[in-house]
């Protein structure tokens, strides 16, 4: 037990004193992801220290969340309307195996909180004390007005698939549709929608299509266009991995 404290106090002075401030914003997301990354190398310590105060203990500032169209087809969150187990980076600390879900049509995270007399409450966590979280093998930034406004992108819950010297965020938003059924009957679902953005060479831009992509990796665009032909590389199935695919090759060019 002692040694578990030990470490969770190393790992606590470690957050404490790594500076994010005084960077450039994409640098900012980038050491985010590498403390959330390293406080893992102390689950097991952190995890007993959580359980010594309770499981739940921390204080969380955030509102009662609820949702207000109830005769939407679908959900409103990423992935499943379950809750998920995942790890939040919040108040400069890491909380591990959190009841979570991500609502990408408000873009808020959600929390299943345990409060008083130990009854369960779904919350919405107030932004400005959440960085990070995990969950369904996936990382998500919560990027702040400044960061957001410094890369010119709009403030919210962004995926970091890729980072090296370059960054590929993924932003996934739901939005509610009308539609018709039998040709007369009107009812509404949720619609998804996914943004790539590749952060490099000092810009960000989108890339939702290949020509794009191509037109942002213009530094060794015939390299880049040699290696997706050789790969056999189709742009429009599994896009996701093959920009990661791609952007991970431009990057081993310089390196």
């Amino acid at each position: 037990m002692l040694g578990s404290l030990k470490y969770f106090r190393f790992f606590v002075l470690f957050i404490i004193t790594t500076p994010f401030i005084n960077q450039a914003s994409c640098q900012i997301l980038v050491n985010l992801k590498k403390e959330f990354d390293k406080a893992k190398n102390y689950k097991e310590a952190v995890m007993v220290y959580q359980q010594s105060l309770g499981h739940y203990s921390a204080s969380f500032s955030g509102t009662a969340y609820s949702f207000d169209e109830p005769a939407v087809y679908g959900h409103p969150f990423f992935g499943s309307d379950n809750w998920q187990t995942g790890d939040i980076y919040i108040y400069g600390r890491v909380l591990f195996d959190m009841e979570v879900k991500l609502d990408i049509y408000k873009d808020v995270l959600v929390l299943n909180h345990q409060g008083v007399g130990y009854s369960n409450q779904a919350i919405v966590i107030n932004d400005s004390s959440l960085k990070g979280v995990n969950f369904l093998g996936r990382y998500f930034i919560n990027i702040q007005k400044k960061e957001a406004d410094s890369l010119q992108i709009k403030k919210g819950y962004y995926e970091l698939a890729y980072y090296d010297k370059c960054i590929v965020l993924v932003k996934y938003r739901k939005t509610i549709v009308t539609r018709y059924k039998f040709g007369t009957d009107l009812y509404e679902e949720f619609e998804n929608s996914i943004n790539y953005y590749l952060l490099c060479n000092d810009k960000v831009s989108i890339i939702n299509n290949k020509k794009a992509l191509l037109h942002s990796l213009s530094k060794h665009n015939k390299e880049v266009k040699r290696y997706i032909r050789d790969s056999r590389i189709k742009f429009s199935e599994q896009k996701l991995e093959n920009i990661i695919k791609i952007v991970r090759f431009y990057d081993s060019l310089d390196s």
